[in-house]
């Protein structure tokens, strides 16, 4: 199957992607939440503050919801 999606679609579309959330946050607005799925013992909580104070994001505007 991998060899079949490559062909026809290109080999970006193998394998997964590695982002960083300011790349995601570049690519954000005010109508484009940011949903994350996580697998068992993922936590990107860290990642999130640290940018929200970085990026000086009101807590008005990050909202935490946890759905598990």
């Amino acid at each position: 199957m991998d060899k079949y999606v490559e062909k026809k679609q290109g080999k970006q579309y193998i394998g997964g992607q590695v982002t960083t959330l300011e790349t995601v946050y570049r690519e954000l607005d005010k109508v484009t939440p940011l949903i994350f799925i996580l697998s068992p013992g993922a936590d990107p909580m860290s990642q999130l503050t640290k940018l929200s104070k970085e990026k000086k994001i009101e807590n008005e505007k990050l909202f935490l919801i946890s759905l598990g």
